[in-house]
């Protein structure tokens, strides 16, 4: 489920609550802040960080920060209650991005990090459209966190350019006389 936010311009009371909860706690498991900006702009974009909302319909049963399914999703085998309460929605999310090679990878990458959430973890129906939306959501949290977009030292030097030289040629074969 995809909420309408106010894309991480300012939070609310609660909201900021949430937020540095769920930065805390993903720090704490050991990822880097870039990583749980990435999440956290993800727990927007789900719930509006609002840890009591559910979103049931014919397809899913979702409940909580990060919408967790209790028809073939994460959430499956836990009850409502126990995915409506942050701490438990949070731990279950940590789990899942621990299990990503690509959100594991994407230490410093802020729009990568989202990417990998996204795609990894989330699995929203449209995956193309909202990770758009979700890295707007980062990038706008970012600055309150102390995360930039990417970090100096994961940006790629520019490759050296080539040669202006062509390689040279082996001297002619002389023949004696």
């Amino acid at each position: 489920m995809t909420q309408q936010t106010n894309i991480g311009k300012s939070l609310s009371g609660s909201q900021s609550g949430v937020a540095d909860l769920i930065v805390q706690k993903f720090t704490a498991a050991g990822f880097t802040k870039t990583q749980a900006v990435a999440a956290l702009a993800n727990a927007m974009a789900e719930s509006g960080l609002d840890p009591r909302i559910e979103n049931v319909t014919s397809r899913e049963a979702s409940y909580g920060l990060f919408q967790m399914n209790v028809n073939g999703g994460l959430g499956t085998g836990y009850t409502p209650e126990q995915l409506k309460d942050p701490n438990f929605n949070i731990d279950l999310a940590i789990a899942a991005a621990k299990k990503s090679r690509n959100f594991m990878g994407a230490k410093d990458d802020l729009a990568a990090a989202v990417e990998a959430f996204v795609r990894d973890v989330e699995r929203p129906q449209h995956p193309d459209r909202e990770t758009g939306k979700r890295v707007g959501i980062a990038m706008n949290l970012a600055k309150k966190y102390g995360v930039g977009p990417q970090s100096s030292a994961s940006v790629p030097s520019a490759p050296l350019p080539p040669p202006d030289t062509k390689p040279l040629k082996p001297p002619p074969k002389i023949s004696p006389n």
